[in-house]
């Protein structure tokens, strides 16, 4: 007959054989403070509810502030449901994973009108460019723009195509009602 082996509790393995949470948060008093935070500025979403239109830099405040609480919302659940997962019989993590679920519901609640209003935005309102911070290189400002190419972008602003370089300054005004980007021709 085959013997039943026990399985080690967490508490009775060597650290070295557990994982290491820390990157993640450093005990559970950091987990505390983040989660009291992002709980605190869920309800501050609706402050952007209605005005996501409204301008390009409420646009982007709104992106930055929904991806900054998405960001620690994802911190918070990983670390509670892998010290949740290392023993499923701790009431402590249990509870700390119950109230990172209930945490995310209620965030993705508070910005569930993001993608609604994103879809009605227009797009007249919304076209410049940012550099990788985040940051207006080219405030919005017209109705169409097509990538960079070659140091050049093609844009339409009151329905007529020209081409601005990188910092925004005109290569050729608008003034074409038709307009294709260059191409490079080989001899």
């Amino acid at each position: 007959m085959e013997q039943k082996k026990d399985i080690a509790l967490r508490s009775e393995l060597r650290l070295e054989d557990t994982w290491n949470l820390t990157p993640i948060y450093a005990d559970d008093a950091a987990w505390e403070s983040d989660f009291t935070e992002v709980d605190g500025k869920a309800p501050k979403a609706a402050g952007f509810q209605g005005r996501l239109g409204e301008s390009a830099q409420v646009l982007l405040d709104a992106i930055k502030f929904q991806e900054d609480v998405f960001y620690k919302v994802g911190l918070l659940y990983v670390y509670a449901h892998l010290n949740f997962d290392t023993d499923t019989t701790n009431a402590h993590y249990q509870a700390m994973f119950s109230r990172i679920e209930s945490l995310y519901a209620k965030v993705s609640a508070a910005f569930s009108f993001y993608r609604s209003e994103l879809m009605e935005i227009e797009e007249a309102k919304i076209w410049g460019f940012v550099d990788q911070k985040g940051s207006w290189i080219v405030n919005p400002q017209y109705e169409k723009i097509n990538n960079f190419d070659n140091q050049m972008a093609r844009v339409r602003k009151a329905g007529e195509w020209g081409w601005i370089d990188p910092s925004g300054k005109y290569i050729i005004n608008p003034q074409f009602a038709n307009a294709m980007d260059f191409v490079k021709v080989s001899k």
